[in-house]
């Protein structure tokens, strides 16, 4: 699973929640250089037993 442009925010927890309770094994997530640390930390957190695996937001491009 890809997860963009969220902020790992408790108000989507009902969200993460049905994401952990999931078949799903890995999930990788957009995050900034400088917010690696804190968005793993909240991941693991919403995510246990999930493989997590950030990768720099800025690196995205949406033109063809």
């Amino acid at each position: 699973m890809v997860i963009l442009g969220s902020s790992l925010a408790e108000n989507d927890s009902h969200i993460f929640k049905k994401i952990d309770d999931s078949k799903v094994q890995k999930i990788f997530i957009a995050s900034s250089e400088n917010g690696k640390e804190e968005d793993l930390e909240k991941a693991e957190n919403f995510f246990s037993g999930k493989a997590i695996d950030l990768f720099d937001r800025d690196t995205i491009s949406y033109i063809k």
